[in-house]
C-alpha cells in the first residue's frame, strides 16, 4: 500500500537515464518537418505573401498562409470561449511580434528553415500599443473591435463604503508585474497524421482532451475520430494548456497528405504564451489592532493580442483580492486588456499570483506602518471554519492557523534576526503567507449526445425495465453502468 510508505516516482529511472519519451522524439515514417514564418511587427496589415522562391526550393512540399486555410477545410481562427481567438495563421493582419503568418513543410529541417527565409511578406505597419495601461488610455490604437477592454469580472461582498467609514486607517498602494514566460525545457511540439480516416496527434500538451475537442470542432468531425497522445511532458506550467501549434500541423497534413512534425524554436516558444502583465491598485481599511475591515481592488491584466486563455485569469484575480482572509467588505474589479504583445495565458493559477503578490506586499507594508508583526497581522485575519469565501460558499475544516504555527516554528520566526546573512552581503527575506486561488475546480466532463442516444437505445431494447424515460438526460444511473453493448 502507498499510504505510510515511500513510493518512487513511476518514471524516475527513465528520466535520469534519458530514455523517457517526449512528443519531440516522435518520428513517423514519411513525416515532413514544419517551420513557421512569424511577424516582425507588433501590429501590421498583411499586404501580400510571396512564397514562390520557397516553393522552388528542393524538398519543400507546402507553403501555406491564413488565406489557404478555407481550401484545406479549416476556419481562419480557433474556437473557444472568447470571441477573439488567435488565428491559426494570420490572414489579414498581425497583432504581435511572433504572430505566425506562414507555415512550411519540407523533407528535412534544413530545407524548411531555408524556405522560411525565402518567403517574402509585405506589411503595412499600423499603430501599436504594448504597454498595459497605455492600452486603456485615451487615443490608444484599438486592437479588436471598439475597445481594448477584452473582458471584466466583478466581486462585491458587503459594502466597502461602510467598511472604510469604520476603519481607523486606510492605505492605498499600487503594484505592477511584468509578463513572464514559462520557459519549459521542451518547447511546444506536435506530430500529426491522418490514418484510416482518423486524426492522430502526438503533442506536448497539458490538456489533451481540450486539444481533441478543438481539433474535432475545427475539422467538423466527431471527437471519436481524433486521438491525442501526450507522452511525458518536458515542462508546461500552464503554457501548454491551450491549443495552438496542433491546428497548424493539421493544416499542413491536409496540404501535403503526409505526417507533419512541428517543433517551436526557442524564440518562437517565447512568443507562444506568457503570464499576464498586471497593474493593481489596492485600497485597504484596517483597525489599529490589525483587523482588515474593507478592501477595494482595481486590477488590469494584459491578455495580449488575443483572448485565448488570457480571459480565464480575471475571475481568479478577483477572488485573490482577499484570498484566505476574513474581510467583511470587499469590492474587486478586474479587467483583461488587449495589447500588441504575446497572448497571456495560464501560469500556475492564471491571474491569482499577481493579485496575491500585491495583496501580501501591501499587508507587509501595513504591518510595518501599524507596528504589528506581519505574521500576527495575517493570523488574526485568517479565514476560519464557517466563514464564507469572497466568491461565495461556506468554508469548513480549515487549518490555516495550525499551518501558520507550524511554519513559524520551522522557520524560527520568533528567534533571532534573519534579515542579514553574516557570511554574505545579501539580505534574506522571510514571509509566511496564505493564498487561495478558488474553491472550485475548472475541470469539466461531457459526453457526445449521439453516442449517448445510441447507447440508450441499445439498453432500452435489452433492459426496458431499467429505463424510466426516453430522454438520455433522465436515464437511471445504473443503466449507464452496464457492460459495453454491441450496437
Amino acid at each position: 500500500m502507498a499510504i505510510g510508505s515511500r513510493v518512487p516516482m513511476i518514471d524516475a529511472l527513465q528520466r535520469v537515464t534519458g530514455v523517457i519519451d517526449y512528443a519531440s522524439n516522435v518520428r513517423l515514417p514519411g513525416s515532413l518537418w514544419a517551420r513557421l514564418v512569424t511577424s516582425p511587427y507588433p501590429h501590421a496589415r498583411i499586404a501580400a505573401v510571396d512564397a514562390s522562391a520557397a516553393l522552388r526550393l528542393p524538398g519543400v512540399r507546402a507553403v501555406i498562409s491564413g488565406s489557404d486555410l478555407p481550401a484545406l477545410g479549416l476556419p481562419t481562427q480557433m474556437g473557444g470561449r472568447s470571441a477573439v481567438q488567435r488565428p491559426i495563421l494570420c490572414f489579414d493582419r498581425v497583432r504581435y511580434v511572433g504572430d505566425p503568418v506562414v507555415a512550411i513543410a519540407a523533407e528535412d529541417d534544413d530545407a524548411a528553415r531555408e524556405a522560411a527565409s525565402l518567403v517574402s511578406i509585405a506589411y503595412e505597419e499600423l499603430p501599436s500599443v504594448t504597454d498595459l495601461m497605455a492600452a486603456i488610455g485615451e487615443g490608444a490604437p484599438v486592437i479588436h473591435g471598439s475597445s481594448n477592454l477584452a473582458a471584466e469580472h466583478h466581486i462585491v461582498k458587503g459594502d466597502v463604503g461602510v467598511g472604510f467609514a469604520e476603519a481607523d486607517e486606510i492605505y492605498e498602494d499600487t503594484f505592477s508585474t511584468p509578463a513572464v514566460q514559462h520557459v519549459p525545457l521542451e518547447p511546444h511540439c506536435c506530430v500529426a497524421s491522418f490514418e484510416d480516416g482518423r486524426l492522430l496527434v502526438w503533442t506536448s500538451s497539458q490538456n489533451p482532451f481540450g486539444v481533441r475537442d478543438e481539433l474535432a470542432s475545427l475539422l467538423g468531425i466527431s471527437n471519436a475520430n481524433v486521438r491525442v497522445v501526450v507522452p511525458s511532458l518536458g515542462g508546461g506550467f500552464g503554457s501548454k494548456l491551450s491549443t495552438w501549434v496542433e491546428p497548424i500541423a493539421v493544416a499542413l497534413v491536409r496540404a501535403t497528405a503526409r505526417p507533419i512534425k512541428l517543433t517551436l524554436s526557442r524564440a518562437e516558444e517565447f512568443a507562444s504564451f506568457v503570464r499576464h502583465a498586471s497593474h493593481t491598485r489596492l485600497r485597504t481599511g484596517v483597525m489599529r489592532d490589525g483587523r482588515i475591515v474593507a478592501r477595494e481592488a482595481l486590477c488590469y491584466l494584459g491578455t495580449g493580442a488575443y483572448g485565448t486563455a488570457g480571459l480565464n485569469g480575471i475571475a481568479n484575480a478577483a477572488s485573490a483580492t482577499s484570498s484566505a482572509y476574513r474581510i467583511p467588505h470587499v469590492k474587486a474589479d478586474v479587467f483583461a486588456v488587449y495589447t500588441n504583445t504575446v497572448p497571456g495565458g495560464a501560469f500556475r493559477a492564471p491571474g491569482a499570483p499577481q493579485m496575491a503578490w500585491a495583496s501580501e506586499v501591501q499587508l507587509a507594508m501595513i504591518a510595518r506602518r501599524l507596528g504589528i508583526d506581519p505574521l500576527e497581522l495575517r493570523r488574526i485575519n485568517l479565514l476560519r471554519d464557517g466563514d464564507s469565501f469572497v466568491a461565495g460558499g461556506v468554508l469548513e475544516d480549515l487549518h490555516f492557523d495550525e499551518l501558520f504555527t507550524s511554519a513559524a516554528a520551522d522557520l524560527g520566526w520568533h528567534t533571532g534576526d534573519a534579515s542579514y546573512h553574516s557570511a554574505t552581503r545579501y539580505r534574506i527575506g522571510r514571509a509566511i503567507v496564505p493564498t487561495l486561488k478558488t474553491t472550485r475546480t475548472p475541470s469539466v466532463s461531457d459526453a457526445e449526445y449521439d453516442e449517448l442516444r445510441k447507447r440508450f437505445n441499445a439498453i432500452e431494447k435489452r433492459f426496458p425495465e431499467f429505463v424510466s424515460s426516453d430522454s438520455p438526460s433522465q436515464m437511471p444511473f445504473s443503466s449507464l453502468m452496464l457492460e459495453p453493448l454491441e450496437y
